[in-house]
């Protein structure tokens, strides 16, 4: 397993109370956001979790929203550390002797030259002025998370009591928080509004899927060969008519990126149509038209 820094995103998380206004409530602490960086080891997802966490493996109409992202066992090694400099350290990492130790991961927030050599030209890691948290995490389970200030050491004590008493939710890309890293939230403190809406932009989600899979595209494409970074479905409009497909595909030089409806991915598969740079004019059109 590997682990990498990150550089943004690294946040506490916190929620306004439900039915108070804003400028008379105090937000609610919740948990932290490990934050990313553009590498392969945090697009990875958390699948990790699944196997040592007990988060759900993925979404269905039985499993959903904040319930489905939460873990029900722990087993990660999980050490809280309080040190000298006033700074909480938290670690995780799976039972597995062959994955970083924890001096490893100290190393990785002390002086990521010693743990990492590739980020031996990136900005040192020891101490970010004005933030609350700094982090470093992997896609096979292991993380560490620094406390650095009041509200940030606060956050970290509540995440690691929230993993020892199966009350953590885990997860990348959460919808309403627009945040794109790893995301450690106490369930115990989350307001009904957000489980609200997280359950109903699962159940959305499940429902595209399902519309994107009925159209047998994903099938299509691979009984002709046809290979892709992306195949990422969307509502072509907002009654939901019509799922059109984002295309990345491997052979960038013969084959357009972008948006794709069924009809043009199929003549795709037949080594036709507008996904084909040959058969697209100087002006973005199609030559057939």
């Amino acid at each position: 397993m590997r682990i990498r820094r990150s550089l943004n995103s690294c946040e506490v998380i916190e929620f306004e109370q439900d039915g108070v206004e804003q400028e008379f409530s105090a937000p609610i602490l919740a948990g932290v956001n490990l934050g990313f960086d553009f590498v392969a080891e945090h697009e990875w997802g958390v699948d990790w979790a699944a196997k040592h966490l007990g988060r759900a493996p993925k979404l269905d109409r039985f499993n959903y929203g904040v319930k489905a992202r939460t873990n029900t066992k722990c087993e990660l090694t999980l050490e809280l550390e309080e040190r000298d400099n006033g700074e909480v350290w938290l670690y995780g990492r799976p039972h597995d002797p062959w994955r970083e130790d924890t001096k490893t991961l100290r190393q990785m927030l002390d002086d990521p030259t010693k743990a990492d050599p590739a980020l031996r030209d990136e900005v040192g890691f020891v101490s970010i002025v004005g933030a609350e948290i700094r982090a470093a995490w992997g896609g096979s389970g292991g993380f560490a998370v620094v406390g650095q200030s009041d509200k940030g050491k606060a956050a970290v004590r509540l995440v690691y009591d929230a993993l020892k008493n199966n009350a953590c939710l885990i997860d990348q890309r959460l919808e309403f928080l627009g945040r794109g890293g790893l995301c450690l939230i106490d369930t115990r403190v989350l307001p009904k509004s957000f489980w609200e809406r997280q359950e109903q932009a699962d159940l959305n989600w499940l429902e595209l899927q399902e519309a994107a899979e009925a159209t047998g595209i994903v099938k299509t494409l691979a009984d002709a060969g046809k290979k892709y970074y992306a195949l990422e479905p969307a509502w072509k409009d907002k009654e939901k008519t019509a799922v059109h497909f984002y295309l990345n595909p491997h052979d960038q030089a013969n084959c357009r990126y972008g948006w794709f409806n069924v009809r043009q991915l199929e003549e795709w598969a037949r080594d036709e149509g507008a996904v084909l740079k040959a058969n697209q004019r100087d002006d973005g059109g199609d030559v057939r038209q």
